[in-house]
């Protein structure tokens, strides 16, 4: 999925290493038909935040950054959700953001032309042109 943050944008997801993740993008832009898009939604820049929810249940969540040798940034995002200081459940997961100068040429390298990002839209679309490397 797509990560704004004002102007900039980038991608997120659950896989670390780059080559994985080339790979793995790979495989999906395979199935898209030329003419075909791919579209990615869009959210804000991880942040900590708390929400009221029924029955009087807290749900938090805290962003810790995991900087990398690589120059990428890792994220560990935990799910908290408590009532009367309880803890009902928790979740704890790593995401890893790549920038946009990264991960739209893996794009590219599969005849996918990205659309220019205008901010405050709740999509990143990609364009199957029906060249780059063979299928």
């Amino acid at each position: 999925y797509g990560v704004v943050d004002g102007e900039t944008h980038g991608y997120c997801g659950h896989l670390p290493d780059r080559e994985a993740l080339a790979t793995s993008v790979h495989n999906v832009l395979q199935h898209i038909r030329p003419g075909g898009q791919l579209i990615l939604s869009v959210q804000d820049v991880h942040r900590d935040r708390e929400l009221k929810l029924p029955d009087e249940v807290l749900y938090r969540q805290e962003i810790r950054a995991l900087p990398r040798d690589d120059g990428h940034e890792d994220i560990e995002k935990t799910y908290l959700m408590t009532r009367d200081g309880e803890l009902l459940n928790k979740q704890v997961l790593t995401l890893s953001y790549y920038p946009a100068a990264f991960f739209e040429p893996l794009l590219a390298q599969d005849g996918f032309q990205v659309r220019p990002f205008v901010s405050g839209s709740d999509y990143i679309v990609a364009d199957h042109q029906a060249e780059g490397r063979a299928q």
